[in-house]
Parts: C-alpha cells; sequence; structure tokens
C-alpha cells in the first residue's frame, strides 16, 4: 500500500540534479522568497519568547528562579499545543477544497499575526496574569505558524526540489533566530528592559505576516527552474 501511495502521488516530470544554476533560479521566485521571508520574520520574534522567556519573567516581572521555571512552563505548553494546532488547522483547509499552497499559508498568516497582536498586548499591559495569557497566545500563535511553514514548503516547491527549499527555510529560520538572540541581549543589556527588543520583533513579524500574504501566491513551476535565468517572478 505504501509503493503504491507514492506512485500514485509521483510527479510525471522525471526528477533533476539541483545543480547550481537551478538554485539560482530557485532564488529568483517571488514564491521562494514570500516562503522564507515569512519564515524568518516569524523566527526572530518567536526566538525571543524561546530563548529570554526566563529572563523576562525575571527581570520585568521580578519572579523568583523557582516561580520562573514554573510560570514559563505555560507558556511553551501552549507552543506544543500551536503546533499540532498548525497541522490540524492546514488539513481542515484541504478536507474543504482549499488548494494544498492556501491549506498551508492561511495558517501561516493566521498564526503570525496572533503571535505580532499578543506582543501588542504584552508589551502595554503590566498584570502578571495578563502578561502569562499574551504569551501563551503568542507561543500557541508561533507555533502554529512554525509547523504550517514546512506545509507550505512541500506545497510551493516541485518534487525534486523540496530538499533545496526545505535547507534554505531551515537556513533562514535557523539565522533569524541567532540574530534575535544576539540583538535582545545587546538592547535589553543596553536599556534594562524588553520593550524595544519586543517592539522590533514586532515590526519583524509584521513584516513576515506580510510576505506570507503578497508573495507565495502560486507553487513553482518545474519549467521556472529551467532555461534563462528570469528576475524576480
Amino acid at each position: 500500500p505504501e509503493q503504491a501511495y507514492l506512485d500514485e502521488n509521483k510527479s510525471a516530470i522525471p526528477p533533476k540534479l539541483m545543480t547550481p544554476a537551478r538554485w539560482g533560479r530557485l532564488l529568483t521566485l517571488r514564491t521562494t522568497w514570500g516562503v522564507l521571508l515569512g519564515f524568518c520574520g516569524y523566527n526572530y520574534l518567536d526566538a525571543i519568547y524561546r530563548y529570554w522567556l526566563p529572563a523576562y519573567l525575571e527581570m520585568e516581572h521580578h519572579l523568583s528562579i523557582a516561580r520562573t521555571g514554573i510560570m514559563a512552563a505555560i507558556p511553551l505548553t501552549t507552543a506544543i499545543i500551536g503546533s499540532l494546532c498548525g497541522g490540524l488547522f492546514a488539513d481542515f483547509l484541504a478536507r474543504r477544497n482549499f488548494s494544498p499552497m492556501m491549506s498551508a499559508r492561511i495558517p501561516c498568516i493566521f498564526g503570525t499575526v496572533a503571535l505580532a497582536l499578543a506582543t501588542i498586548s504584552l508589551v502595554s499591559v503590566g498584570n502578571l496574569t495578563a502578561v502569562m495569557v499574551c504569551l501563551s497566545f503568542a507561543t500557541w500563535g508561533g507555533h502554529l505558524a512554525g509547523s504550517a511553514a514546512w506545509v507550505l514548503v512541500t506545497a510551493s516547491a516541485p518534487q525534486d526540489s523540496i530538499g533545496s527549499l526545505g535547507g534554505m527555510h531551515n537556513w533562514v529560520g535557523s539565522t533569524a533566530g541567532a540574530i534575535s538572540a544576539l540583538v535582545t541581549g545587546y538592547i535589553v543589556q543596553a536599556t534594562g528592559s524588553f520593550y524595544f527588543a519586543l517592539t522590533i520583533g514586532l515590526g519583524v513579524a509584521i513584516a513576515a505576516a506580510c510576505a506570507y500574504v503578497f508573495l507565495p501566491t502560486k507553487p513553482i513551476e518545474p519549467s521556472q527552474l529551467e532555461g534563462a535565468r528570469p528576475g524576480l517572478a
């Protein structure tokens, strides 16, 4: 049964080796840039929550180390739920005859917007209960978008270039997370607060949502990776 499924879903076009020329053409396509920029922007803000959550709770809300561990577990738990919701949301849309691209893009947009809205609320509230609600909603939305973003990779690329686009996708996400950790550390050290770091992350996440909305509107056709290198298409 497994082999029959693979044969049924195998592309009719024979797979081709991803040469440097085909990689170059892949990087001229707006769908590629939408997928990469969206994931890069989402990862920048989400990394602040992943790496700096305990320090944020200790510095901004003066929690003890023991209490910080307990409170930090709550948003991390909702992040796990968000990851599951991303896949369920994409499947729900696919069962209702949305295209594979739309089934992946809509959760990416929804989750990234939820992450941004929760961050807007976070920087304006002071009550610890409200803060925990905002943190939980932010991590839930962020990881919903993150899991759907990998669905978007497979929906966007031809079968013989999914690995290449996936590698680029992983690279930009990891790079954005590393830059976020460094920039946040310098800002917090200089200002003694997470306000400006979160505000920058918010702007980056809004840009990511816009990238998901306007750029990856259709899947990449195999023919787009052949022939002369075009401009951004």
